[in-house]
């Protein structure tokens, strides 16, 4: 079980693997739009993706980004989020001598890099 203290926390700190496909471009946007440095570290494929969805992305106001992200997520039942606004994620949980890839979700013992080679479509 992954928990993150709200949505703000859930956009900025999810690994790629959690989030939901049907909202993964609006909560890159968002997390564009929050953090102005972690665009040069999304992939040039997602940002492709991105363009041909929203011809102008920045314009987008990030409240409606955000409703569109809780819509997709209200309706997983892997998602529960609570009266105060925290998004916990039921997920595997991975053993202390272990490591889980934040791209894909593999867990490994961590004497290599994972195989999935960072493809932004885990």
């Amino acid at each position: 079980m992954k928990k993150f203290k709200n949505i703000d926390d859930y956009i900025l700190n999810a690994p790629h693997f959690i989030i939901p496909y049907d909202c993964i471009l609006e909560l890159y946007i968002a997390k564009m739009r929050m953090d102005t440095e972690c665009s040069e570290f999304i992939d040039e494929l997602i940002l492709e993706e991105i363009n041909k969805k929203y011809n102008d992305y920045k314009k987008i106001e990030i409240p409606k980004i955000v409703f569109i992200i809780l819509e997709v997520i209200k309706i997983d039942d892997s998602y529960v989020v609570d009266k105060k606004g925290a998004i916990m994620i039921d997920c595997d949980d991975v053993q202390e001598d272990m490591i889980q890839c934040d791209n894909c979700g593999n867990i490994w013992d961590g004497c290599a890099q994972c195989n999935c080679n960072m493809n932004p479509y885990c």
